[in-house]
This record gives C-alpha cells, sequence and structure tokens, in this order.
C-alpha cells in the first residue's frame, strides 16, 4: 500500500469535524422550518446555493489580500463545496436580527459564532459544538482589574446587543441589581475593544 505525500494536520483535522458539524447543523436546523433535512437539501441543491448568515470580522469572514478567508467562511465554503453548490454569505452585524433572519428563510444556516444559549435553543436547532470558549470581561490598560461581578458594579460595560455576553449579563442582574451595562449594534467586538 502506497502511502498519501500530504500530512494531516490538527487543523486539517478541525477542519473535517466542523465541517461534519455543519451538515450536522443544517440536517438539525432543516427542522426549525418544519421541512425534512432531505427536502431542505433538495431545496438547496436545487437552488444552487448555499446561504450563510456570517460577521464580517477576523474570526469569521474577511477579505484578505487571497480573496475571502475566516474560520467560519473556510467551514461554510467546504460544505458549500461537498454539497456541489454556489456559497452566498448574507453579512450581519446585528445578532438580534440572525435568528429571525434565519427563520425567515433569509439564509439556511447561521455560521457566525454563534453560541448556544438556552434563549436560542428554544427558537432554532444548533449541531454539536466543535469549539468551546470562556466570556471574559476586558478592560483598557491600567484601568481596574475587576475580580468579582461586584467589582464591575460602577463602572461603563458596553457590550453587542442580543449576545450571549448580554444574556449573561441579564442573568448576573438577577443577582446583582447595581450591575448595569450599555447595549450596542452594529460593532464587531474587536470595535468595542
Amino acid at each position: 500500500m502506497a502511502q498519501s505525500d500530504k500530512k494531516s494536520t490538527p487543523m486539517t483535522w478541525m477542519k473535517l469535524a466542523s465541517l461534519t458539524v455543519l451538515c450536522l447543523a443544517l440536517v438539525a436546523g432543516a427542522g426549525c422550518k418544519q421541512l425534512t433535512p432531505q427536502n431542505e437539501l433538495g431545496i438547496i441543491k436545487a437552488r444552487g446555493e448555499l446561504r450563510v448568515l456570517i460577521r464580517n470580522n477576523a474570526t469569521c469572514y474577511y477579505e484578505g489580500p487571497m480573496g475571502f478567508a475566516g474560520f467560519e467562511y473556510e467551514l461554510a465554503k467546504a460544505f458549500a463545496d461537498y454539497l456541489g453548490v454556489k456559497l452566498v454569505c448574507v453579512v450581519t452585524h446585528n445578532f438580534k436580527q440572525m435568528i429571525p433572519s434565519l427563520l425567515r428563510g433569509e439564509a439556511d444556516l447561521i455560521t457566525a459564532g454563534f453560541t448556544v444559549t438556552e434563549q436560542r435553543r428554544r427558537k432554532v436547532a444548533f449541531g454539536p459544538a466543535y469549539m468551546e470558549v470562556q466570556q471574559q470581561v476586558v478592560g483598557r490598560m491600567g484601568g481596574p482589574s475587576p475580580d468579582k461581578v461586584d467589582d464591575l458594579i460602577g463602572h461603563p460595560l458596553w457590550v453587542n446587543a442580543g449576545t450571549s455576553y448580554e444574556e449573561r449579563l441579564r442573568q448576573l442582574k438577577q443577582q446583582y441589581p447595581g450591575l448595569s451595562w450599555m447595549p450596542v449594534s452594529g460593532y464587531e467586538t474587536e470595535e468595542i475593544l
């Protein structure tokens, strides 16, 4: 048996695993519209395009010197190629509108580093997780360094409206009534920083 000249890298395996997750997400998401997975897949193939809601930022999707790139873009592109259809990226900066846009049929799936929350899970189906992140508080260098939630009270907090960050702050506010924040729209996380 001849061995392949190509070496498997951790990134290759991550992309393959993530592609599998996208496939499962599409099948799971099809239930949200009361279509069978075969029917939803048939619609995508007949249309000849896979429409994905995506964010324009350094990790999801951006135009680089070699064309479009970004982790989420690469996954969606590989999935579209696998299906034999064209990828259409529907760029959005408004987290609050992503699920309503999906439910209105403006896209086939969301690929935007979207965090699974109970509130979101009640509205749409999620595929298996392919990445785990932890929420962090980031502040100005030289400014106060909070060690606990109490330390955030009285300090200005900005978060994107409709994000899992805002949902978490709402949960914390039940225990810490003095906690407040400014929800903003139209900014990527990097811009808020």
